[in-house]
């Protein structure tokens, strides 16, 4: 029984921080494209994208990518 809550405590830690890998990503991401064209995006339209990002690398974690 320990064994499960060690495995489980481990592998929430490892999504965890794969998630904010991505979430890193994807801010770097928009502050790069957004100073390289001069284009500072409105915080809704920073809110999508996020949620399109998050969104598709879900479905990349499950195998479900279209």
């Amino acid at each position: 029984m320990w064994l499960l809550i060690v495995v489980l405590i481990i592998l929430v830690v490892w999504l965890a921080g794969k998630w904010l890998s991505y979430y890193f990503a994807t801010e770097g991401l928009l502050y790069y494209l957004a100073t390289k064209y001069d284009d500072l995006l409105e915080i809704e339209k920073v809110r999508e994208l996020q949620q399109t990002a998050l969104r598709k690398t879900i479905q990349d974690w499950f195998g479900r990518r279209r």
